[in-house]
């Protein structure tokens, strides 16, 4: 008698496992993870956000497909500036190159503002002037002096920097840059001036110059630069 009731316990045992086997089974099979395909991405709107839109692939919760999903991220800086710079030219929009601003130093940002050249291009839907933000590539600026006369005894010399941009806590107020005046063959370096400033605008061009102060003529082919004006703003 004690056999048989040890035979009818174990049967009941293998019976209920096989049943929450088969019902983990079935739960699970109602678990599939989702799976997504990318549908469409919006263009960075005015807040510099964007919005992509997953279509449901595969999947099922609850027994129901999986809903279809709407992200919102932001839009890099090189984002922006491509999605600016194709619309532009898709419009034939033309801006002057503009010169950066100084680095904020807390959104690590600086900020460079291009007018617009063609202004007829206005009612054609070209805005007046395109702003582009980058990261700052430099953290540190200064001003360069003017090179001292060379130090014989050390070969070298040298001309002081003055910080014009960056936190004074992370940035030395001053710096001493060095170089040798001449090549281990004893041949002269080229050594310039400061630049002066860019000139006016004359026959579609600004130039700006610098003196050689060492180095003899074969020195003189880096002596000016000039660069497209239009209207005395840098094209």
């Amino acid at each position: 008698m004690a056999n048989k009731t040890l035979l009818f316990l174990f049967l009941v045992v293998l019976i209920s496992v096989g049943t929450c086997h088969k019902a983990g089974k079935s739960s699970a099979g109602n678990k599939r993870v989702c799976k997504y395909k990318q549908k469409q991405i919006s263009k960075c709107d005015d807040s510099g956000m964007r919005t992509i839109t997953l279509t449901s692939k595969k999947g099922k919760r609850s027994g129901q497909r999986c809903p279809n999903k709407v992200i919102t991220k932001q839009c890099s800086d090189a984002q922006i500036l491509a999605q600016m710079k194709k619309e532009d030219r898709k419009l034939g929009c033309k801006y002057s190159k503009g010169v950066w601003g100084v680095c904020n130093v807390t959104s690590n940002r600086r900020q460079l503002t291009q007018a617009l050249l063609n202004r007829d291009k206005l009612e054609e839907g070209c805005r007046p002037q395109r702003v582009i933000v980058k990261p700052c590539k430099i953290a540190c600026r200064y001003i360069h002096g003017e090179w001292s006369e060379c130090d014989g005894e050390i070969n070298k010399r040298s001309r002081q920097l003055t910080l014009i941009e960056g936190s004074p806590a992370d940035c030395p107020k001053t710096d001493v840059k060095t170089k040798k005046c001449a090549s281990a063959k004893g041949k002269e370096k080229c050594f310039y001036s400061k630049w002066s400033n860019v000139g006016e605008c004359l026959d579609g061009r600004v130039t700006r110059t610098r003196k050689v102060l060492a180095g003899g003529d074969r020195c003189n082919k880096n002596v000016s630069q000039s660069k497209k004006c239009i209207n005395n703003t840098i094209a």
